[in-house]
């Protein structure tokens, strides 16, 4: 039933990155929600069950995007493996590190894209001018994402039919 919840999530959160995101972009910097979730369920579930959940959201992602077929998928599996190996409860007392690593977690995750951008594309369309923005940007969203995550969390919703 835990597993259901994930699963349910992560349809919600596609969502929210598909139709939300691009309206929340700053100078062609969108938002990826999608990063912080992966970072909140390897922190709530068992490597096998954040695995798949990250590699079925990765590749619904990566649908989206053909130029860059898979290389969201890896990368999110990547942070996945990370996280859920070396995470740490979310609390405010640990809000400076968890900033930190957040800003390095969305580092693993941009400059391999970037890299991957430019060869496709042949450096032409790549800003590298953008990529302080898109790194602080795409960190703060994460930050304020994971902790709205961790609470909503901890609230109990009962049905009572």
């Amino acid at each position: 039933m835990r597993l259901l919840k994930y699963i349910f999530g992560t349809i919600l959160v596609l969502y929210f990155q598909i139709l939300i995101a691009p309206r929340l972009a700053i100078l062609d910097t969108t938002p990826f929600f999608l990063l912080a979730y992966i970072i909140f369920i390897s922190m709530n579930l068992k490597p096998v069950e954040s695995a798949s959940i990250t590699l079925l959201c990765g590749l619904a992602f990566d649908v989206l995007n053909p130029y860059l077929l898979g290389v969201n998928t890896i990368l999110l599996l990547v942070i996945s493996y990370i996280v859920n190996h070396y995470h740490t409860s979310v609390t405010k007392d640990k809000l400076g590190l968890l900033s930190i690593s957040l800003l390095l977690i969305n580092l693993i995750y941009l400059i391999p894209l970037f890299l991957l951008r430019g060869v496709i594309f042949r450096f032409e369309m790549l800003r590298l001018s953008l990529l302080p923005l898109e790194l602080l940007y795409n960190s703060f969203i994460t930050l304020i994402t994971l902790m709205l995550l961790s609470v909503v969390q901890r609230l109990k919703v009962v049905i009572d039919v």
